[in-house]
């Protein structure tokens, strides 16, 4: 699920929600994974398309 928020669109269903932002044409999220792509990332691209 999608949550828009004041710092950007909150990405629950996992352990932890996570906040995604978008700068321009480039997401960002804030997920310790430590990849440049990540599930967050991926759900979000696919819900603004």
């Amino acid at each position: 699920m999608m949550t828009p928020t004041a710092q950007g669109l909150m990405v629950t269903g996992g352990s932890e929600a996570r906040i995604v932002t978008r700068h321009g044409d480039v997401l960002y999220c804030d997920c310790p994974d430590g990849v440049q792509l990540c599930k967050h990332l991926l759900a979000v691209g696919l819900h603004l398309a």
